[in-house]
């Protein structure tokens, strides 16, 4: 039995299914007695026509050239390994008519092919890879993580305890520190850096145990390094690769690489996290210390309003939610129903006999149309990532990097 490779883009569960489905079509006794109705009803219209007019030797090339069709394209099978090259998942579906098999397989290799040229030649991360991560992937990836605070209550208390005690109080009596933290492009560095905090304030543990602000600052560097760390890791793989075996090394790889393309800075996954919730929980903490004061906080009210703004521009920028969810999926529907259509196609094939070539003929220029979307998308979604490459970089060297103020 031949083996075909199907490259799938996404979607390699629902081909498997798919291809499963059309195997117990076309081996159904039901199927092949329409297949053969088909035949000699079509083949007695040709034999009526040409006995009128005196051309029965006509009728020979209808039956040659379907049953010539059938016993190539339907008797023979073939296994299809169906490589999903964004979960990294491979399924085997045996027995698939060799037609189907051979058509489908054909036409996505030559979409994978074309896709992973025109990748190879302008996108340089895979982070940016239409065909790795779908649409605006870094877009997708950096708007994620700018608007991603604390996501475990250990976190969410002690940064909170922090911020109120220990890190409020210095912003609004020291403009110079202000200062600093609103262009820092590590906000917890810049709060954990030695003489940073007073270590004559104290905070209040959500463990009832009481500590100066440096030691304050130390326990919430334990909590993000074996608690918050891992969990955010495991929260944005959810999000934005779910369908992957190992989303949180498929993050971890792809966020540095997304900050470097897209934002023009460099630092480890870690660092990145740890900014973003620092300042999360920062704007939180400006906007809870402006209410409860007396006195209007300009500064602290600027510095809260400034951290949603970048993810804001990015997602109102690429509307990811429609190029990461509705453009592919529907060109992955559409290949879906294509090949679902074979048996549909084979009774028409059949019923035109020796003529059959104009009707195989479209059935294979739909497909390999609708394999050509993935290196058109690859293109523009290079566009767009360049497009929007330039303009988060250019404040963002202005302001000495991704910092509260840029």
């Amino acid at each position: 039995m031949p083996e075909l490779i199907f490259r799938a883009m996404g979607h390699g569960d629902a081909v498997r299914d798919l291809l499963e489905g059309l195997v117990w079509v076309t081996g159904q006794a039901d199927y092949r007695l329409l297949a053969a109705f088909v035949v000699i009803t079509g083949f007695l219209i040709v034999m009526a026509a040409c006995a009128v007019r005196g051309e029965g030797i006509k009728a020979i090339p209808y039956i040659a050239a379907a049953v010539l069709f059938w016993f190539c394209a339907m008797v023979p099978t073939a296994r299809v390994v169906v490589q999903d090259n964004r979960s990294a998942t491979v399924h085997v579906v045996d027995n698939v008519p060799l037609g189907a098999a051979f058509v489908a397989a054909t036409a996505s290799g030559i979409g994978f092919w074309l896709t992973e040229a025109y990748e190879s030649a302008f996108v340089p991360v895979d982070a940016a890879k239409f065909s790795r991560f779908g649409a605006v992937f870094p877009q997708r990836i950096v708007e994620v993580v700018k608007s991603t605070g604390p996501v475990t209550l250990e976190a969410q208390q002690t940064l909170a305890a922090l911020m109120t005690s220990c890190v409020m109080p210095e912003l609004l009596t020291d403009k110079a520190k202000a200062q600093a933290l609103s262009v820092s492009d590590n906000a917890w560095a810049t709060v954990a850096s030695s003489g940073w905090v007073n270590p004559a304030r104290a905070a209040a543990m959500p463990d009832g145990t009481v500590l100066t602000c440096p030691k304050a600052v130390d326990r919430v560097t334990e909590v993000f390094s074996k608690v918050e760390l891992p969990a955010l890791k495991r929260v944005i793989g959810a999000k934005l690769a779910s369908d992957s075996a190992d989303p949180s090394a498929v993050i971890v790889q792809a966020l540095p690489q997304a900050e470097s393309l897209l934002l023009g800075v460099s630092r480890s996954m870690d660092e990145s996290l740890r900014h973003a919730v620092t300042a999360t929980a920062l704007s939180e903490s400006v906007r809870s210390t402006a209410a409860a004061a007396d006195a209007p906080l300009a500064l602290a009210v600027d510095l809260a309003k400034s951290q949603g703004n970048l993810a804001s521009e990015i997602n109102y920028r690429t509307m990811a939610k429609i190029a990461q969810d509705f453009l592919p999926k529907v060109r992955n529907a559409l290949e879906i129903v294509v090949i679902g259509l074979f048996p549909v196609v084979v009774l028409l094939a059949l019923v035109a006999g020796n003529a059959m070539g104009m009707i195989l003929k479209s059935y294979v220029m739909v497909l390999a149309g609708l394999e050509l979307w993935p290196a058109a998308a690859s293109i523009v979604n290079f566009l767009m990532i360049e497009r929007d490459a330039g303009v988060f970089a250019s404040p963002l060297s202005a302001y000495g990097g991704d910092t509260v103020q840029a």
